[in-house]
């Protein structure tokens, strides 16, 4: 039975108790001795400061996740469109990048740029290259003429960048002419060159590494592809690893939007460096549970944040300690009051809290720090705990070894952080931690910021509750903020435009940030949508009631870490440097959709992904490939099979129960719950027979929304992962 917590009964104070029993375990681990009792002390809602519903209906008990296509997700991009997998085939060569146009066109534009002459030159070298009679002769480069000036060059160059209608792929370069003058004497002229892409020269090692596999680049200008991943089961960084291993590109090749669950189907658009649409269409008979699709050119990358949101698609499975009434009652409550916007349990990590490493890289305490991160995604039956142990407690070079043998596959930090220390020495702290990829180091400072942001959520709706706005809140002024889908009038029409997620930046929000006033208040100028609180950063803008700088000051003083000032000079860690931002307290979802589905047992599927979809249509290379046996498996598989008999569930293929997995950008949640249990397991069973009865639920949320949070809401218990996982697995 999860952990049940009411917001009534809930003291403010309680984190102190928690941060005491952890600052008491980590001096242990500063010792190096008793480091076992640390390799268990995952974050729980209420330590991170998850405490408080926005509705009083009744919950339910329900499994989340228990199979992957039960939690399917799809990038909503800034143009509010739905991202789904509909292609698997890359295009042929250049068709995203040929330019528009007749061939007459095109012969047109090359003729002012370059005279009649050279236009007729042109021609001639593309017919003989279009003839399929056999052995005629190919004109393989031409030599222009009267081309003189660099800018009539540069003009040149740049036209054949591009791939047009009616031209074979070309390429262009200048080269030195000696002619022999009028008297005698040697000239030296510089002509430009037109010649077929593979007979250019050689390219650089630098073009090598960083062009398509073929040696040429055909995208012209277009220097990235965009394209669709679709992923069961595995997170971003995994999957960008395997990507870049098959292709033996580096990792940074790759670009996302949005970070997505592992625990689930997730569809989203990538952006690739000078990678071909054909060689990313060979993933798709190389890796399992990842297919790529949906291939264009594109002049520029990906950036993190670059969407508006995401759609969901979740369903709650066997609900225990409810009738079909009052769910829909609970849903809708939801969809009226919306939920408190919390960030879930993921953003604090699996393992040792994130939140907690975060405090230390604030404070400067760059060893406690690295041995807490080498303390996480650690359980009783990781194969490399004794290795770690070993190392935690003698740190020196013969233990340093042992590990890096030792360590897990996917412990990205980790590896990065040992390998740093084998080759800097074991004293280099600070050169260990900055050799984690970035957008992975500064996730621990992100994630104080959301442990302390989170608290002031609970703090807030504890003071003023979640329906009203008081004077000295922070808001997002709204004929600012969303100008570009809100109507005119203000905010009676503005309900309006609720189904369109606007793309706001951290800027955009920085910028438009206002306290509440008295006059405001009277007026009813703003609603609690409106209202924000600081993730704290440099130049933070802070409310002007009990939920204010002073509040926040003091919560992060009780981790020893000042606000207000840095003792070191790190950028990435420093409260100086890192830019603050503004959070919605209050998310709501009208437009949300639910409904009751009845299956004959909890195992029967419910959804339909892209991929299903593809493979109803016969799409062409939408089975998984053939997995190769290992020993290991091959000695294992009676058990699992057995294992699956037992359940009543199949093996690969989407027709998995949800056994173990991760968190990403979207999904989380644990802790606390004041809804019933499952003390009534008839009450939800429908007298037609049905043995199950489920809820799927649909909606749309921006980005850096938890879905689970929403579900929490709903369901009033925990959404942790352990939790739902030991629903899934009991009979």
């Amino acid at each position: 039975m999860a952990l049940r917590l009411r917001p009534a009964s809930i003291g403010f104070r309680h984190q102190f108790v928690v941060r005491n029993r952890f600052t008491a375990a980590i001096a242990q681990l500063g010792r190096r001795v008793h480091t076992a009792t640390l390799f268990s002390m995952a974050a729980a809602e209420e330590e991170v400061g998850i405490l408080c519903y926005v509705n009083q209906e009744p919950g339910f008990d329900a499994i989340l996740k228990h199979r992957p296509d039960d939690f399917l997700v799809n990038e909503v991009d800034t143009s509010n469109t739905v991202i789904h997998l509909r292609n698997l085939t890359a295009p042929s060569e250049g068709e995203a990048t040929t330019t528009g146009g007749s061939v007459e066109d095109v012969f047109s534009r090359f003729q002012e740029i370059a005279g009649e002459k050279n236009c007729e030159k042109l021609k001639e070298m593309a017919e003989s290259n279009a003839s399929m009679e056999e052995g005629a002769q190919r004109i393989t480069h031409i030599l222009l003429d009267g081309i003189e000036t660099k800018s009539e060059r540069t003009a040149v160059h740049l036209f054949f960048k591009e791939k047009h209608n009616g031209l074979p792929f070309l390429t262009t370069d200048t080269i030195k002419e000696k002619t022999t003058g009028p008297d005698g004497k040697q000239i030296e002229t510089t002509k430009l060159r037109i010649m077929l892409r593979n007979h250019a020269k050689k390219m650089s090692t630098w073009e090598k590494n960083k062009g398509g596999s073929s040696g040429t680049w055909v995208g012209g200008k277009k220097k990235f592809v965009h394209f669709t991943l679709y992923k069961e089961n595995v997170d971003n960084q995994a999957a960008v690893d395997k990507m870049a291993r098959f292709l033996s590109r580096p990792p940074n090749s790759f670009r996302i939007a949005g970070t997505k669950d592992k625990r689930g189907v997730t569809v989203q658009r990538v952006s690739a460096f000078k990678i071909s649409p054909k060689d990313l269409a060979g993933l798709n008979s190389m890796l399992f549970n990842m297919k790529v699709g949906d291939f264009r050119y594109a002049s520029e990358n990906l950036f993190l944040g670059q969407l508006s949101g995401n759609q969901f698609t979740v369903v709650l499975r066997d609900i225990k300690g409810s009738t079909k009434e009052a769910v829909e009652k609970a849903c809708k409550a939801l969809k009226e009051t919306g939920f408190i916007n919390y960030f879930g349990l993921q953003r604090f990590g699996a393992g040792s809290p994130t939140h907690k490493v975060g405090a230390m890289l604030l404070q400067g305490r760059w060893s406690e720090a690295i041995k807490l991160i080498l303390t996480s995604r650690l359980n009783d039956d990781s194969k490399d705990l004794e290795a770690r142990k070993e190392f935690l407690e003698k740190w020196d070079k013969e233990s340093l070894d042992k590990c890096l043998a030792n360590l897990s596959r996917g412990c990205i930090s980790e590896s990065k952080i040992l390998k740093a220390y084998e080759e800097r020495g074991l004293s280099d702290h600070v050169g260990a931690l900055m050799s984690i990829p970035r957008n992975m180091r500064t996730m621990y400072v992100h994630a104080y910021q959301s442990y302390l942001w989170n608290h002031a959520a609970s703090r807030r709706f504890q003071e003023y509750g979640a329906k009203d706005v008081v004077v000295g809140d922070l808001v997002l002024d709204p004929n600012l903020t969303v100008a570009n889908t809100e109507p005119e009038g203000g905010k009676k029409d503005r309900k309006k435009s609720d189904k369109a997620i606007t793309w706001e930046t951290s800027a955009t929000r920085i910028s438009k940030v206002r306290v509440v006033s008295q006059e405001d208040v009277a007026n009813g100028v703003y609603s609690v949508e409106d209202v924000v609180l600081p993730i704290v950063g440099s130049g933070t803008v802070y409310p002007e009631h009990k939920v204010g700088k002073k509040m926040f000051t003091e919560l992060a003083a009780g981790d020893m870490v000042s606000l207000a000032d840095s003792s070191h000079n790190v950028q990435d860690f420093s409260i100086k440097t890192i830019r603050g931002d503004y959070r919605r307290v209050v998310q709501r979802v009208p437009d949300m959709e639910y409904e009751i589905v009845c299956t004959e047992n909890r195992n029967d599927k419910i959804t339909e992904t892209d991929l299903d979809k593809l493979r109803a249509a016969g799409a062409p290379g939408t089975d998984w490939p053939e997995r190769p046996k290992r020993k290991a498996e091959d000695e294992a598989e009676g058990g699992e099979q057995a294992k699956r008999q037992k359940t009543g569930v199949e093996g690969n293929g989407g027709d998995t129960v949800m056994e173990e997995g991760g968190g990403g950008g979207g999904g989380g949640g644990g802790g606390g719950g004041g809804g019933s249990g499952r003390e009534d397991e008839g009450q939800a069973r429908e007298e037609g027979g049905e043995k199950c009865l489920n809820l799927v639920l649909k909606f749309k949320v921006g980005c850096s929304v938890y879905a689970t949070m929403l579900i929490r809401e709903l369901m009033k218990i925990s959404t942790a992962k352990s939790d739902h996982k030991d629903r899934s697995l009991k009979e």
